[in-house]
Parts: structure tokens; sequence; C-alpha cells
């Protein structure tokens, strides 16, 4: 196949030396996966950026800013305090993490490289998170993590288009630290095993989303999570996996009397919130309830913005072999 021919070309020259990888003046950390689709990067990201911040560190998080329609090659969506882009320039991932993370800069660009030395020229940035970077490889990176999801880590084994596979297995040789995503069902083999066997060096940590509070609008109303319980509700997202958020939903005692799923980093228009509000009065739903990468693109719609609930999570990250945090801290000083 064409792309599977091309980026074992790619790979081979990378490991050969003969495509060049440049380097920075501080730590790089990539946070990246082996297969398309939803793995929870964006939330792993902001947590290891709270991570470095709480710990003193000048941290900056890089994106290339998918679907961002921006064409410069340094975009600053935020310089630590302010916003300073919107959805459709910037990517709605970077938004999210900016709106996140207050005191850390958020930059997108094709070129990493480029966007890493304005991150430390420009804010005195001392160690930089890429956002989905395993596959960049033109910039030297000091970690690099990879997620999986723990029911379908490989995807069907191909790679794409036949399969959901970036990179060949073979790829994973690569990383410092493989995290496995939604790891509270059963699996029919046990990737922990099979990473154990293929690369018994690398540790595994497992990540769980946990429900964090239920907001109304922008903050205007702040809920627990408990708040969900035995609410009727309309829920929609544009996310890539959108069963994991309706689970989500059940787990917490709501009952979605509807879902209406839109393809991952959609554009809501002014008729994609006329059929969600019919649908939800269609349904006598009690509420309309939606995802934190979701509600990012909502503010236009004001009036509707106001009267939809947003499911707020955050991310923790487990393993036998001790704390998250201070294994990536220890990282950083070795």
């Amino acid at each position: 196949m064409p792309y599977a021919a091309g980026i074992r070309l790619i790979n081979f020259l990378y490991d050969r030396g003969l495509l060049e990888t440049k380097s920075v003046s501080c730590p790089v950390l990539s946070v990246g996966n082996l297969v398309v689709g939803g793995t929870g990067k964006t939330p792993v990201v902001i947590l290891i950026a709270r991570i470095l911040r709480d710990a003193g560190y000048k941290p900056a998080v890089l994106s290339r800013g998918y679907k961002g329609k921006s064409q410069k090659a340094v975009n600053v969506v935020s310089d630590g305090r302010t916003l300073l882009m919107g959805i459709e320039d910037a990517g709605d991932e970077p938004v999210l993490t900016s709106r996140s993370l207050p005191g850390i800069p958020v930059l997108t660009g094709p070129e990493r490289y480029r966007t890493a030395q304005h991150a430390i020229e420009h804010f005195g940035c001392d160690v930089l998170v890429l956002d989905d970077g395993f596959q960049h490889r033109a910039l030297l990176r000091n970690l690099d993590i990879v997620l999986m999801d723990d029911e379908r880590p490989f995807g069907n084994g191909f790679l794409l288009p036949r399969g959901p596979l970036r990179e060949p297995l073979g790829a994973l040789k690569r990383a410092h630290l493989f995290i496995l995503t939604r790891p509270d069902r059963n699996t029919i083999v046990n990737p922990r095993t099979l990473l154990g066997t293929s690369f018994p060096e690398i540790p595994v940590f497992w990540a769980h989303r946990r429900p964090k509070a239920v907001l109304r609008g922008k903050n205007i109303d702040v809920h627990p999570p408990e708040f969900l319980a035995g609410k009727k509700i309309l829920a929609f997202a544009g996310i890539a996996n959108p069963a994991s958020f309706e689970k989500t939903m059940r787990v917490l005692g709501a009952e979605p009397l509807d879902v209406a799923v839109f393809p991952d980093h959609h554009v809501y228009t002014d008729s994609d919130i006329k059929k969600l509000e019919s649908r939800a009065d269609g349904v006598s739903a009690d509420m309309i309830l939606t995802t934190e990468k979701d509600a990012v693109k909502l503010e236009q719609f004001s009036r509707f913005y106001e009267k939809v609930h947003v499911l707020s999570v955050e991310m923790e990250i487990t393993a036998p072999e001790g704390v998250f945090a201070e294994w990536l801290l220890n990282q950083l000083k070795s």
C-alpha cells in the first residue's frame, strides 16, 4: 500500500540519520499514539502540563492545530494570560487546552521545531509538551509517551487505510512509557501482557477519565457529577469515541434518551443547533449535555450555550510501579 510504503521509508530515513532531527535547548515531552482516533491525548497533555507547572517548571504546549485555518508558521493560541485565538483559526483542542491551563502558553504550527523555538525565546519556557507528537520525528524528544485504548490497542493490526495504525507496531520501540486508557472494560487479550512480552523495558501505566463537574454554559452553574443522576438527557458530541461519553453518563445514573453523534472536531452551525433543540423537545429531555471539547465551539450560539450543560472530566494516571507525577519528574532529572 502507498501509505505503508511511505511511512516505512520515512522511519527508515530517520532511523539511519538521513532525515534531520533537530534539538532545542530544553527537554521535550511528546504525548501521542499509534492509531488514529481518540485515546485521551489532550486530557493527558493537560495533566502533564499541570504537573510540570506545579513542580516549578515553565512549560508550553505545542500542537499541530488540527483543523485550525491559520496558515502562519507559528500561532500563539494563548500566552498563558490571554486567549488570543479562536477555534476557527487555532482548532478546538488547542483552545480547550488553553482554557484548562492558565499560566501556560499554547502554540500551534506545522513545524514543532519552530513553535518550540518561539516558546523558548518569547516565553522563557524550560520544558515543552507536544500534543500528538509521536509521529513528528523532526524534533528530538527526551520522552515519548504513547497512549493506547486498552480494548484495541493496535486496532486490527493493519496500517492505514486498511486499518487504523499510523505506523507499524515496531515503532513502539521508540516509546519511553505506555499509558492504557479506559482500562475499566473487560478485554479479550490483556494488552499489558502483550506489551510486556514485546517491550519489557518500557513501563505501563493506566489512565482513567474521572468526571469532575457538570457546568452550565460558561460556568454559569457548577454542580458535582452526581447532579446527573436521574436526569433525562439529550446528549451530543463530536469526538472520536462518543460511546465513552454515553457510558460515563449512564455510570453517573443519567438516562440518555437520545445521543446526537457528530464527526470528530465538528464545527457547529445554526442548523445543527436548531435540530438539537428540536430533538431535546421531542424526547422531553430534562437537559442538554455535551463534552468540554464540544462546548468551546458553542459560544457564538449564546442563547443555546447558556442552557447547555457540560460534563467536565479530568485524567488520573496510576500504576503499581509508582506515582505518575514522581515518575515523570524523575525522568526530567535523569
